[in-house]
C-alpha cells in the first residue's frame, strides 16, 4: 500500500483562494521584513510555515488534520464562490455560508491571531495564578499535598512561589496542543497546560512547569 504524503508546508494565507488574486504573471512581490529585501515568489511558496497547524497525537506523531482536510476543504469550497463574485454572478445563501466560514478562518488561521490569543491567555493565567498563590499558607497546603515522589530538597518554598506569582515577572508559553477551556477557570487549581518562563529569580538554564497533577512544580528543560 502506498503511504499517503503528510503535508509539511502549511499556508497561513491560502494560495489558490487568496494569494493567486494578487499575483502578476504567476508571481508575488514580497517584502522580507527581516532582511529588508524584496522577493519574487509564487503563491504556492509564499506565507508557508512548516507544520504550523500540526498537533501531536497520542502516539507522538504530527497530525495534519487541521491543514488537510479541514482548512484545505474550506478553501476548496470557497474557490467556486470567489470565482462567481469575480465574474459578477449572483451567489446563493449556501454560497454565502461557505464564504463566511472561509473569511472567518482567514482571520483565525494567522500568526497575528495566535499572538493575540497567547497574549490574552498569558494575562489570564497570570491573574489566575495571583489568586491561586495568594498567600504562603495557601501555597504550603498545596505543596503538602504533593505526592511523595514529587518532593525534594530543592523544591521551591511556599514563600518563594507566592512572591513569584504576585510579582508576575514571567510569561506563559502555551503548547500548541493546549486548549483554553472553561475548566481552567473552574476552581483554584493551576492549569496544567502551561510553562512558566523568563524568570529573573531562578537560573536561566531551566524553567518551571505546573505538572499534570496540577500541583507539582518541577524543573523543566529550557526550550
Amino acid at each position: 500500500m502506498k503511504r499517503m504524503s503528510v503535508p509539511k508546508g502549511h499556508h497561513v494565507l491560502p494560495a489558490k483562494a487568496h494569494l493567486d488574486g494578487f499575483a502578476t504573471d504567476g508571481f508575488l512581490c514580497v517584502f522580507d521584513r527581516v532582511n529588508k529585501t524584496f522577493l519574487r515568489l509564487t503563491p504556492r511558496s509564499a506565507t508557508v510555515r512548516n507544520h504550523y497547524y500540526s498537533f501531536v497525537d497520542a502516539a507522538g506523531n504530527k497530525d495534519t488534520t487541521v491543514e488537510n482536510p479541514i482548512l484545505s476543504g474550506i478553501e476548496g469550497a470557497a474557490i467556486p464562490v470567489i470565482r462567481k463574485l469575480e465574474d459578477h454572478q449572483p451567489i446563493s445563501a449556501d454560497d454565502r455560508m461557505v464564504l463566511s466560514l472561509f473569511t472567518a478562518c482567514m482571520f483565525l488561521r494567522t500568526p497575528a491571531f495566535e499572538r493575540i490569543h497567547n497574549r490574552i491567555g498569558d494575562e489570564l493565567h497570570r491573574f489566575h495564578n495571583r489568586f491561586i498563590f495568594s498567600s504562603p499558607e495557601r501555597v504550603q497546603r498545596m505543596l503538602g499535598a504533593l505526592p511523595e515522589h514529587a518532593r525534594s530538597a530543592d523544591l521551591v518554598t511556599a514563600e518563594e512561589l507566592c512572591e513569584f506569582a504576585q510579582q508576575g515577572d514571567y510569561n506563559v508559553k502555551f503548547h500548541r496542543n493546549a486548549e483554553s477551556g472553561d475548566d481552567a477557570w473552574a476552581d483554584d487549581r493551576p492549569d496544567p497546560h502551561l510553562r512558566i518562563v523568563k524568570l529573573d529569580c531562578w537560573p536561566q538554564s531551566s524553567n518551571y512547569q505546573l505538572s499534570d497533577d496540577r500541583r507539582a512544580i518541577r524543573d523543566f528543560p529550557a526550550a
